[in-house]
């Protein structure tokens, strides 16, 4: 067949996490290949974007802060195996960045906040510290006295009651659930985020109130949209409804990942071990720490070309068994045995001259990002901690579509470690204001707000909810960057389009053409980074994924 032999060389659509992360993993697997990345911007890093800007102090004294514009940490789970976790901890590992990371742990507390209707609620919940039995029952009292008068939470007690008697109690009572009509749900039909908790809380207002806020922290989506078995959600939730109370699900897919990397160099497991408590990950001068490190290895191997300033016009087919690859920058295409495309789904469909057509009907959200530096610390008040997501029940008081902002110089406070200066080297306040996402779908791009206006409505918006002077206002220092299209939305019934989409692909390229990234594999960086993985394990034959040639082999 086409696709007995292993490739030699390969193509990467897509200079982004996923893309430099397939590619890095390629050089490991398969050192010998010449392998060629496909970059359409100026620069590589894709989302993955640190900006350095100049500011000034009210007593004269400049400085530098860092503006994140896209992802700036990652949140590992504590509860669960970090199976996804383990990629990150080998690239942190092999490309020697353990200083440069910063981090809380969970027992530290950090603090989140959702805004509804009009103020700011901490939804932490207690603080529980066996030292401190006086502090962990004022605290527990707090949140119990937040739970009973908070608007937030209204039904939140009956929707536990009905939790409880819907999908633990049946689990504890009976060996196998297959009378649940909630396993029921998922196993005759995928439903959106929103229908299933519904379901399993009995009412409306806890996925209306609170889940559509995280929702918005994830994805920039609709609750009501996205699909319950393409979340995280359903990784957790499917073997509570489907198995035993003595029962324990891992999936062989997250086994073979973390024997596979951790044989490979055992420091991986070392590092994975050391942050075994950590909860929020960064990098103490930006989150381009992390693709600057990977584009300085790839950028560093003679078998690697990078071609940035070159997007795609084309992704064909060719009779000798491998797939051309046009751009506008050469008169003839590029040959390769192999390519990974890591770009949005749509916008591969429209260089294939239509032989993808269900992936030519992929949706994403755009984000638009104000970085805000204020001159004096601590403006937000009592509310230090994470940040906060506003629900979309509070979206009539959101005229300006926000739909987190984040508390960036508090994560910074107090953490340096080893004595060098974090990468801000001035104090102040700096926040994060994100806007847009699916409550600007069908918004004309012709209409949404020019950089002025984007500045002028963030500050509007921190300052309603933050209670900042007008004085502080004026002060502040801003960037804009419209991420467009950046966050895939995988909708209800992803599942049976991603099977619809492999097929596409075996019959249109047979074998050559891969996919991987946002698109189809879960969101974010430890998603990005996994989905890098495993494709590069894939083609090189060493790692024992179900991803298959096309990359969407789990998917049948």
């Amino acid at each position: 067949s086409p696709t007995s032999k292993p490739p030699r060389t390969i193509a990467v659509l897509g200079g982004g996490l996923t893309g430099l992360t397939t590619a890095y993993y390629l050089t490991r697997f398969m050192p010998n290949n010449r392998i060629t990345i496909y970059e359409a911007s100026d620069r590589l890093g894709g989302w993955i974007d640190t900006d350095e800007v100049t500011v000034e102090t009210p007593d004269g004294t400049k400085g530098t802060v860092l503006f994140e514009r896209g992802a700036r940490t990652i949140k590992t789970l504590a509860s669960q195996p970090k199976w996804d976790d383990i990629v990150f901890f080998d690239l942190v590992t092999q490309l020697n960045l353990k200083s440069e990371l910063r981090y809380t742990n969970y027992g530290d507390h950090i603090r989140r906040f959702i805004y509804y209707p009009d103020h700011l609620v901490d939804v932490t919940g207690p603080v529980l510290k066996p030292s401190q039995p006086f502090t962990s029952i004022l605290s527990c009292l707090a949140t119990l006295y937040s739970l009973l008068t908070e608007p937030l939470f209204k039904g939140v007690i009956p929707s536990v009651y009905n939790y409880y008697k819907r999908v633990v109690e049946p689990k504890r009572n009976t060996i196998y659930t297959r009378k649940n009509p909630l396993h029921a749900t998922l196993v005759s039909e995928d439903v959106s985020i929103g229908h299933f908790f519904r379901s399993a809380f009995g009412r409306p207002d806890i996925v209306d109130n609170v889940l559509s806020a995280m929702i918005h922290g994830i994805y920039g989506g609709d609750v009501n949209k996205l699909s319950f078995r393409s979340s995280p959600f359903f990784r957790i939730i499917s073997p509570v409804l489907t198995k035993s109370a003595d029962e324990v699900t891992v999936y062989r897919d997250d086994l073979d990942l973390l024997f596979q990397l951790s044989a490979s160099d055992p420091n991986t497991f070392v590092t994975a071990w050391e942050l075994l408590n950590a909860e929020y990950i960064w990098f103490r001068n930006g989150f381009r720490t992390l693709t600057d490190a990977l584009e300085a290895s790839l950028r560093a191997n003679p078998k690697v070309t990078i071609r940035t300033g070159e997007p795609v016009e084309s992704v064909t087919y060719h009779p000798t068994h491998t797939v051309a690859v046009a751009t506008k920058k050469r008169t003839r295409a590029d040959l390769h045995d192999k390519v990974v495309s890591t770009i949005f789904a749509k916008t591969l469909a429209s260089v294939t001259d239509g032989k993808l057509p269900t992936l030519a009907k992929s949706h994403a959200v755009s984000i638009l990002v104000v970085n805000l530096w204020y001159p004096t610390p601590g403006l937000n008040g009592p509310n230090k901690g994470f940040g906060y997501l506003i629900p979309q029940s509070g979206a009539a008081g959101n005229q300006e579509c926000v739909l987190g902002v984040l508390f960036d110089s508090d994560r910074l406070t107090g953490l340096e470690r080893d004595g060098v200066p974090e990468g801000d080297t001035v104090p102040g306040t700096k926040l994060t204001v994100m806007m847009g996402g699916h409550l600007w779908d069908g918004f004309p791009k012709e209409l949404w707000p020019s950089n002025e206006e984007a500045i002028a409505m963030a500050k509007a918006a921190v300052a309603r909810h933050l209670d900042i002077p007008q004085a502080e206002t004026d002060r502040a220092v801003a960037r804009v960057k419209i991420c467009d299209e950046c966050i895939p939305q995988q909708y209800t019934n992803h599942t049976v389009r991603m099977e619809e989409a492999r097929a596409e692909l075996e019959s249109a390229f047979r074998g050559r053409l891969a996919v991987a990234g946002g698109s189809y594999q879960p969101p974010g960086v430890l998603g990005s980074l996994r989905a890098g993985c495993e494709m590069a394990g894939q083609i090189a034959d060493s790692l024992g994924f179900p991803v298959g040639s096309t990359g969407l082999g789990r998917f049948t």
